[in-house]
């Protein structure tokens, strides 16, 4: 929903008709900053996927990705966001790499969303009831200041949970709450 009639909010607009993701440089950024309607809710993700399966399915929602740890153009991308009064919202690998990331979203001023110790629990059951074993993560756990039992939580089972296993659930939970 990027407002403006320059070449960013063209070719986005562009690209969203034809169901497929846009990636944007931060030259682009810089020459024209990102502007949506106040209030706009942004799903902000760690992994390329999800703004995939988001095009794919023509979702009624806004995804950025900032393809791991924020470089640049996706750090500048979220706070011209942040400037346009878009409400942000990261998602991320429940790992410890994830988690640490999803700490510095939430600094930027994302707010984690479905990265509380119930959504990892919930994640962890849906695994075992389908016969998946999890990878193990032995790095030390970051905090979580968001949910300080989501920390508690993986130091003890320590499995990682991958954006793409709750795709599914994340794209369906952000699209519903778009108000």
């Amino acid at each position: 929903p990027l407002l403006g009639d320059g070449a960013v909010a063209r070719a986005a607009r562009a690209m969203t008709a034809a169901g497929l993701p846009l990636h944007v440089t931060t030259v682009a950024l810089r020459a024209e900053p990102l502007l949506v309607p106040t209030g706009t809710p942004v799903l902000v993700d760690e992994n390329p996927r999800l703004v995939e399966a988001a095009a794919q399915r023509n979702l009624a929602g806004a995804v950025l990705c900032t393809n791991g740890n924020p470089t640049t153009a996706p750090t500048e991308a979220i706070a011209a966001l942040r400037g346009a009064g878009a409400r942000l919202r990261y998602h991320g690998d429940f790992d410890t790499a994830g988690l640490a990331m999803a700490a510095r979203a939430a600094a930027m001023g994302c707010v984690p969303f479905l990265m509380a110790a119930a959504d990892y629990r919930g994640a962890l059951t849906a695994a075992s009831a389908s016969g998946v074993e999890l990878p193990q993560d032995t790095a030390p756990v970051p905090q979580t200041p968001w949910d300080d039992a989501l920390a508690l939580l993986f130091g003890e089972h320590r499995r990682v949970v991958h954006e793409e296993r709750v795709m599914d659930e994340v794209l369906a939970a952000h699209v519903a709450r778009q108000a």
